[in-house]
């Protein structure tokens, strides 16, 4: 017993370690859990554990959905979807305090309804609403803190990355989980623009007032949100059909990568960042992997 816990505390010592190294998380646990096999295992039986386990731990149908979502969410952001909620949160929201960073909470949230990774969240949002905020005045602590907030949105509204694995390895229907998570997803998005709206009062410092801006009319703001219509149709493309029980998750994300990426087809000039979004999927797609075969064997070693 004292052996067992010794080796568990000298596990997770090990992993801490290499974490401090600055080594990527998933060879940090895969080596974490390597030590620990090596030391309370026969060495041959550890040489024929991993020449099944990435396998093993990897070749589940259902793993198929990830690379579809981040596809999707790639060609969306290629399409321009993101500006384009973005834009429809600064008509409604631009002229409360800090209104911007509302807009851009209200951003990550419709964006995440169709990416599912916080990552990718917060690297569109960053992209399309830090310059906005910085060129009026944003304090740079407010603007990158709700773009990261909201990228978290990306984990939490379905169709989410972190929901997928999370049913693969509890055997849980991913389609509870994605109703599940919808209602907390929305009310933490309120709940970071009710804080936005706090905070900027008490601290009108950190956000200045949106200046040479006319206040839009209830038109105009219908019309930035009619602009969203594409995104609309692909979040009811998946998480409709999958709600309604007309489509399974994997089918569900086949048809939203085929409509994201008929948006970008129909606008001049960006066929070729169907391209830059495989190779973008691709890395990402084996970064999961790696972070689940890395845990498989982590958690491995630790039992």
């Amino acid at each position: 017993m004292i052996a067992e816990l010794g080796l568990g505390l000298a596990v997770i010592g090990l992993l801490l370690f290499l974490l401090i190294l600055r080594i990527p998380i998933a060879f940090a646990l895969a080596g974490a859990g390597l030590f620990a096999l090596a030391t309370a295992r026969p060495w041959p039986a550890v040489e024929f554990l991993l020449s099944t386990f990435a396998y093993g731990a990897s070749a589940n149908f259902a793993y198929v959905v990830l690379p579809l979502f981040l596809f999707m969410g790639h060609m969306a952001f290629a399409a321009g979807l993101s500006e384009s909620a973005f834009a429809a949160g600064q008509k409604w929201f631009g002229r409360f305090p800090g209104g911007l960073a509302a807009a851009t909470v209200f951003g990550c949230a419709a964006f995440a309804t169709i990416c599912g990774s916080s990552v990718a969240t917060a690297s569109t949002m960053s992209r399309v609403a830090m310059p906005e905020m910085r060129k009026q005045g944003y304090m740079p602590r407010l603007a990158a803190g709700c773009v990261a907030a909201g990228g978290t949105l990306g984990v939490l509204i379905p169709p989410s990355g972190v929901l997928v694995i999370y049913s693969i390895m509890t055997d849980v229907s991913l389609v509870k989980l994605f109703v599940a998570a919808f209602v907390p997803g929305i009310m933490t998005a309120i709940i970071y623009i009710i804080g936005i709206y706090i905070w900027v009062k008490m601290k009108p410092e950190l956000a200045p007032q949106l200046k040479g801006a006319a206040v839009p009319t209830m038109r105009e703001k219908m019309q930035a949100l009619g602009q969203t219509w594409e995104l609309l149709l692909l979040f009811a493309a998946v998480m409709g059909t999958i709600y309604l029980g007309v489509a399974t998750p994997t089918e569900a994300a086949a048809l939203g990568a085929f409509f994201a990426m008929l948006s970008v087809l129909r606008r001049p000039g960006r066929k070729e960042n169907i391209g830059v979004g495989l190779r973008e999927t691709g890395t990402a797609t084996c970064s999961i992997f790696a972070l689940v075969i890395g845990a498989g064997l982590f958690s491995l070693g630790l039992t």
